[in-house]
């Protein structure tokens, strides 16, 4: 029987491979888009907090109860940042089906731009129920 070892072709023996694994490549991409994302939060809260206080200033201004606004403040809060989940999820599922794993920083640009618009009208919309509240 011949040795196989010499000509590479023995079916037991781990290939070399001196390129790094996908393996190591895409976890190396996802830390890249978790910290990514996470200093996009940041902004998101910088953002959405200010216009979240004057809705509830005008809740206040209009006489609705602390504890009504306190407690849909901090549901809205809570709600707004899991929906903010929903851009990372969309850009991996995009990049694993559509970019080959590539990081595309358009993608990312108008997930952060488009939710963190909706965001802040959903917020202005909140304030003016408020508003409507204290007038009907």
């Amino acid at each position: 029987m011949e040795d196989d070892t010499d000509t590479g072709l023995d079916p037991y023996l781990v290939p070399k491979n001196s390129e790094p694994s996908a393996v190591d490549n895409s976890a190396a991409d996802l830390v890249e888009l978790v910290k990514a994302w996470e200093r996009l939060r940041l902004r998101y809260n910088l953002i959405c907090l200010p216009v979240g206080l004057i809705a509830g200033i005008i809740w206040v201004w209009q006489l609705i109860p602390w504890e009504r606004t306190i407690t849909g403040g901090i549901t809205f809060g809570v709600t707004a940042n899991f929906c903010f989940f929903l851009g990372p999820l969309i850009e991996v599922y995009v990049r694993g089906v559509l970019g080959r794993g590539r990081a595309n920083p358009l993608l990312r640009s108008m997930l952060f731009g488009g939710g963190t618009f909706l965001t802040v009208v959903v917020i202005i919309f909140w304030g003016l129920l408020g508003l409507l509240n204290g007038i009907l």
